[in-house]
């Protein structure tokens, strides 16, 4: 009787423990934040007109938006963050304050984006 009064405590304490462990562990998720004047969000601007900033690690997908495969992006700005930008299918770098411009309305159709 004894011995299984202890193993059942051990067994919940482990778990406990374990469960502790996990829970502690930070979560990461992309956000979509109001850009205001900041300058350290990944703002990108879609045809020249309306600025979309994000912050956090994480990724996010244009593909379902309206059944269009992606939004057309006419400037990307980094911010202080290193990013990776999918379009054509091709994955994309760009480091931290980084600016790339893309000379006319619908030059790139941007089908997600992800902070690293």
């Amino acid at each position: 009787m004894k011995t299984s009064f202890k193993r059942i405590a051990t067994t919940a304490a482990l778990t406990v423990a374990l469960g502790v462990t996990i829970s502690a562990a930070p979560a990461f998720a992309i956000s979509k934040v109001d850009c205001g004047n900041h300058t350290d969000f990944l703002r990108m601007t879609v045809n020249h007109k309306k600025d979309y900033c994000y912050a956090n690690k994480g990724r996010v997908g244009f593909t379902g938006r309206l059944g269009l495969g992606g939004i057309w992006v006419s400037e990307i700005s980094t911010g202080n963050n290193d990013i990776w930008w999918l379009a054509d299918g091709k994955w994309h770098w760009l480091s931290r304050n980084m600016v790339h411009d893309f000379p006319t309305v619908g030059t790139v159709k941007l089908q997600a984006v992800e902070i690293v």
